[in-house]
């Protein structure tokens, strides 16, 4: 582990340690890409005295997104250590085209979105040479491409909002490249309230 994400990770386990002091049985929740490396995985895990489950949200959205989620919220015991017992959700089948407001997709699901994809896309003119070019080198970068009219576009705000599961308005007032850094570095709702189901209130 490394940088500022270290440094956010370490922060939490200290305000963790200090909400268990004032309430043992306090509940947590923490997340992390799936493609964290194993020895960062294992660092995470001892300091939250648990494992974590691995889900993937494009069971509940349109969109691929892989991840890590440490809870005491559903625990079990393997073999030595604890570890977050939070099943898969049930899959909803959201394919990508039923949440595109026009055009076409070629993909099934959207790539995870990356809070920095909309960062350099500066050009007004989203038809222009330029624009078509950065967009097409994004899609060779993995970044995910909707063919509308002849031409190529990138997910606006209202497909944004429901790859993460949100409402239509939820970033009425942010721009594109708010709404873009917001939802990127944000949780799935659909698979947050999956979790939590399995909260039971004391």
């Amino acid at each position: 582990m490394n940088g500022e994400k270290s440094s956010l990770f370490f922060a939490f386990i200290d305000i963790l340690n200090h909400c268990k002091s004032l309430n043992p049985n306090v509940k947590f929740l923490q997340e992390n890409v799936g493609s964290a490396s194993k020895l960062d995985v294992g660092i995470m895990s001892r300091l939250l005295g648990v494992y974590p489950a691995r889900l993937n949200s494009e069971l509940v959205v349109a969109q691929q997104r892989d991840r890590y989620y440490w809870s005491n919220i559903k625990m079990r015991k393997d073999l030595f250590d604890m570890v977050t017992d939070i099943p898969d959700p049930t899959d909803r089948k959201i394919l990508l085209k039923y949440v595109i407001t026009s055009g076409e997709v070629k993909e099934d699901k959207h790539k995870a979105l990356m809070h920095r994809m909309y960062y350099s896309f500066g050009h007004k003119d989203k038809l222009s040479e330029k624009a078509q070019k950065y967009i097409r080198d994004r899609e060779k970068f993995g970044n995910t491409i909707i063919y509308e009219d002849g031409y190529l576009r990138m997910a606006n705000k209202i497909e944004l909002c429901r790859l993460q599961g949100f409402p239509d308005d939820y970033c009425d007032i942010l721009n594109l490249q708010q709404t873009a850094s917001l939802l990127g570095d944000g949780w799935t709702l659909p698979m947050i309230e999956h979790i939590l189901s399995f909260y039971a209130v004391p």
